[in-house]
């Protein structure tokens, strides 16, 4: 089988850093895909990634985010679908 073509694109600086966070969260979870749950944990992680306070000003509540996303996060690993909650 042939590999798919490089295509080098440009990223932010901190990009690589944040799916490589992410990266070790999805693993750590036992999943074998990295989801989007498992970057805005990444995200919520190191707050220098995203402006955090511009989200707090839009009404998120970090504690309620990072347990919505653990829940999500976890079901790959205990063998679980999520209900969709």
């Amino acid at each position: 089988m042939t590999q798919p073509p490089i295509v080098p694109f440009s990223y932010a600086p901190n990009l690589a850093h944040l799916l490589g966070s992410a990266d070790e969260i999805a693993s750590a979870s036992g999943s074998f895909d990295l989801g989007t749950e498992h970057i805005l944990l990444a995200m919520m992680r190191d707050p220098s990634t995203i402006p955090t306070d511009k989200l707090r000003a839009l009404g998120m509540d970090s504690c309620i985010l990072l347990t919505r996303l653990a829940e999500c996060a976890l079901p790959a690993r205990l063998g679980i679908e999520d209900s969709g909650r």
